[in-house]
């Protein structure tokens, strides 16, 4: 038996409880209470059309270890329900669920092939979720993935990194490698994405759709979700957040048209960036050794560098949601960030920074920190990063 509460709305009586207009966050908690509760409800069918090609399902930055289960719950009962065989699709969970490439792209491949190996087609969909498109993204262009991809398929993508992923207090591999600062096209100083995005945004012969949500409160700016020479497709449905995308009517519709029919690759393949994959001497293991001995350098570049985000800007924006944001008394106790400066007397820290030395440097430069992190402060951190936006947003439209 599943019982959900959600604490909003106004007493009417003893037992009438008139509720008022949810926001986003509560809108998602009710549709997860929703589609959890009908999850045994026997609904009809299509028969399995084994024409289908397989899909393989990749999940983002996530608290859980069960990540790909949570993340795409919805969607599947509803591909399986529209003639999707149930065998043709997957959806595992990284190892590191808050971790980055290449180890991400390496578990991508590995997942692929097996998916490949099980149902005999020659290339898959992939469908991927946040950080999950980026890394899989890294896996078409750096692993030669679009070998053996036929259509990707993003939802509120990470292609172009994202502020609020330099809030993150685990410091995780995952988060640093889409942080980004405030300034436009910030994320060409984010040596990761500017790698990843260099030359061709839409590598390969692989048909791609973009999904995103100008509500996104996770991905900022929301627009870093498109790429270039890709077929776009905004959502309409007002609200529609970065989690509420997975459990989107619409988004579903666009995601089932996009496997069947759609996608698009209007700017070319880019073979001439992606040469070495054609290269028939070169393989997956020495294309990824290369990006190993790159990374370190360019990211100790980048720390050295401290980046070049304009920090009057950032500080003014950052106080602005604190004024904001005081009607919930969010934070009230937080410290100025010329307070925090002060307390500073090393130089800034950057998206890059070096950590303590309980923090050991994977992925070919990227970091996470070896010390426990609760599952309640990953958590706040989320509800803290949402507040952020909610009320700035709502403070810019008032």
């Amino acid at each position: 038996m599943i019982m959900c509460t959600v604490f909003r709305g106004r007493s009417q009586g003893a037992n009438l409880y008139v509720f008022e207009p949810p926001s986003n966050l509560v809108r998602l908690a009710v549709a997860t209470c929703v589609t959890a509760f009908l999850g045994g409800i026997s609904v009809a069918k299509a028969d399995p059309d084994y024409s289908r090609t397989p899909v393989l399902f990749v999940h983002g930055w996530f608290v859980l270890d069960q990540a790909g289960t949570a993340t795409w719950a919805s969607i599947t009962e509803k591909l399986k329900r529209d003639g999707w065989p149930e065998y043709y699709l997957r959806t595992p969970s990284f190892q590191d669920v808050r971790g980055c490439d290449p180890e991400h792209a390496n578990e991508i491949a590995s997942w692929v092939d097996s998916l490949i190996a099980d149902t005999g087609f020659d290339r898959i969909d992939i469908v991927a979720h946040s950080e999950g498109a980026l890394n899989t993204l890294y896996y078409i262009k750096n692993l030669c993935g679009f070998k053996k991809v036929r259509k990707f398929v993003s939802l509120a993508g990470a292609f172009h990194g994202t502020v609020v992923a330099c809030m993150d207090i685990t410091q995780s591999c995952g988060a640093q490698e889409m942080c980004i600062g405030s300034k436009p096209d910030a994320w060409k100083e984010n040596p990761v994405l500017n790698d990843l995005l260099s030359c061709d945004e839409t590598p390969g012969d692989v048909l791609y759709t973009t999904i995103w949500s100008p509500w996104d409160e996770i991905i900022v700016p929301p627009e870093g979700g498109v790429l270039q020479g890709a077929k776009e497709i905004k959502i309409q449905t007002p609200y529609t957040g970065h989690g509420g995308i997975l459990l989107s009517d619409e988004a579903y519709e666009y995601v089932r048209d996009a496997l069947l029919t759609g996608g698009a690759n209007d700017d070319g393949e880019g073979w001439e960036c992606i040469r070495r994959c054609l290269d028939s001497a070169s393989d997956a293991e020495t294309m990824e050794q290369d990006e190993k001995n790159d990374k370190p350098e360019e990211i100790a570049d980048f720390v050295e560098q401290g980046s070049s985000w304009d920090d009057s800007t950032d500080h003014a924006t950052f106080e602005a949601m604190k004024d904001t944001s005081d009607e919930l008394g969010i934070f009230s106790d937080m410290p100025s960030v010329s307070e925090m400066d002060a307390n500073n007397d090393e130089k800034p820290v950057s998206a890059f920074d070096a950590v303590d030395n309980s923090v050991k440097n994977v992925s070919g430069g990227c970091s996470y920190s070896a010390r426990t992190c609760g599952l309640e402060a990953l958590c706040f951190a989320f509800l803290l990063q949402w507040f952020f936006i909610f009320f700035l947003r709502r403070k810019a439209s008032a």
